[in-house]
């Protein structure tokens, strides 16, 4: 991901943050190609819930938001990514 400017933190368990400063349309593209991998012969999967800092007015509302937006991914199944 050379060129990318981003930061990724743990939250816990299988949650994780990406903090992205760039384009949305690339993230999205970025995160597609993290959906669903493979490891050692293992099928792994991962669904996403993004959030932009324009859409909130603090760190807090943010982070609700993204975490809204994962949740409703995982309940629609595997391999989404949601952002609006």
């Amino acid at each position: 991901m050379n060129g990318f400017n981003f930061r990724i933190y743990r939250f816990g368990g299988d949650e994780f943050a990406i903090i992205y400063s760039g384009e949305l349309c690339d993230l999205i593209r970025i995160l597609k190609g993290l959906t669903d991998f493979e490891v050692g012969g293992l099928r792994c999967s991962c669904s996403f819930g993004v959030a932009a800092e324009k859409e909130c007015t603090t760190a807090e509302a943010l982070k609700l938001l993204a975490d809204n937006r994962l949740y409703f991914s995982k309940n629609n199944g595997r391999s989404q990514i949601t952002w609006k």
